[in-house]
């Protein structure tokens, strides 16, 4: 998979530039003319532009998928999820944290601001995946949900940093079982010095079957992106 910024000056969209330069895979992001008609919308993006680079590179391949970094951030994106479906992209992806909301209260409030975006053909939920088939004039579209974030109670809140963190474990630079029931997991994460995240994120590139068991909710939905 290739990563094709729409707003190539974003702060975001530079640090994905950054960060694929660091690790010798460059390529995997373009700078070429939109053409693609496969869109992934991230909301946060904190670490959300890094771990993009990690699966693109696990999701090896030639598919270009623009990827946005919206002024609506979190569960607001859904009040406009229908101005991408107009802008003619049928397969759009959504990357948000669960934070410190059920996964209940998430699904059902996505489910109600879409359905005033269009009519819902389809909605199908699978943990912390949700699958979206949305009508909207002439238009239709496949939208796929990822709901970052993993279930452990150490961590005060869910987000994608929690996947980093399991990571940062598997290369010894954490312990996490010593740790109190309160961690903060963009705090830890930030506690990580820049080559220390680095060699996370090299060993994530370099290990697949690691990148598909910590980020396994990424991955099922970008699979069905890019197919």
């Amino acid at each position: 998979m290739k990563l094709r910024p729409l707003n190539p000056m974003h702060r975001y969209s530079v640090a994905m530039v950054s960060i694929a330069r660091r690790l010798s895979i460059p390529d995997l992001v373009s700078s070429i003319p939109r053409a693609s008609n496969s869109l992934i919308i991230v909301t946060n993006g904190d670490s959300e532009d890094r771990v993009l680079i990690v699966l693109a590179k696990t999701l090896d391949g030639k598919h270009m998928v623009d990827v946005v970094f919206p002024e609506f951030k979190g569960l607001a994106i859904f009040d406009v999820i229908g101005e991408y479906v107009d802008r003619g992209y049928n397969r759009i992806v959504v990357m948000i944290d669960q934070e410190k909301h059920s996964l209940k209260d998430i699904i059902e409030y996505i489910k109600e601001r879409v359905s005033h975006q269009g009519s819902i053909n389809c909605f199908d939920i699978m943990d912390r995946e949700a699958f979206i088939e949305i009508s909207r004039a002439t238009r239709r579209s496949w939208i796929g949900v990822i709901i970052n974030g993993i279930d452990d109670e150490r961590f005060t809140r869910h987000t994608i940093e929690d996947h980093l963190l399991i990571a940062a474990e598997k290369c010894n630079l954490i312990s996490l079982a010593k740790s109190s029931k309160s961690v903060d997991p963009k705090a830890m994460w930030k506690s990580l010095n820049k080559d220390q995240q680095l060699e996370v994120l090299r060993t994530l590139t370099s290990n697949h079957d690691l990148t598909r068991t910590i980020f396994r909710q990424q991955i099922a939905v970008l699979e069905r992106l890019t197919k």
